[in-house]
């Protein structure tokens, strides 16, 4: 059943041979400019399709300082680091990336993100520290939920969940940076 090219038919520039759902061959026609080939799974021939994914509407780094770089306090305080941000589009994905260093002496604590809009405030996540622990965060957060265009900020805070001497948690290091990624799909 081999061919060799040579005795193939006279085809048009561009067209793909393929084979149906019963094994014959059949011709895709040539797709548009700047397409590719896209698999429909086994069974469904192939189709050139448009280039699928996100583009990127904005970037932004910033590197901020911690205006509180302890705190003994029981209930969540911000350590002074945010970043506020405007998204280009109601329905785009926001990253966020956050890295810091922190360290507790004594008991436990915790470092949360918090994201506002408006003044409405909504906790994103918190991180546990282990008694008298350091650690290094460098979290992601896909914030597909926003559905706004007004600004946004993202925020750290800190608490030391059995806050008296000793248990202080601390941002060791100064700064906290921030990477935003805005993307459309």
């Amino acid at each position: 059943d081999a061919i060799g090219l040579t005795e193939l038919k006279a085809g048009t520039d561009g067209e793909i041979i393929s084979w149906d759902a019963s094994g014959n061959p059949v011709a895709i026609g040539a797709g548009t400019s700047g397409h590719f080939l896209k698999s429909q799974g086994a069974g469904s021939q192939p189709v050139f399709a448009a280039a699928g994914g996100g583009i990127v509407n904005k970037l932004q780094f910033e590197q901020d300082n911690a205006s509180t770089t302890s705190s003994t306090s029981t209930s969540f305080v911000d350590n002074g680091t945010d970043t506020a941000f405007t998204p280009a589009a109601t329905d785009s994905h926001v990253w966020v990336n956050y890295k810091f260093s922190g360290s507790i002496g004594g008991g436990p604590g915790q470092y949360k993100l918090v994201r506002t809009i408006g003044g409405s405030s909504t906790d994103i996540t918190t991180i546990d520290i282990s008694a008298s622990s350091s650690i290094t965060v460098n979290n992601w957060y896909e914030d597909s939920s926003h559905n706004t265009t007004n600004e946004i900020t993202y925020k750290l805070q800190m608490k030391s969940t059995q806050g008296n001497a000793g248990h202080t948690i601390y941002m060791t290091a100064d700064s906290v940076t921030w990477l935003i990624i805005e993307t459309t799909e």
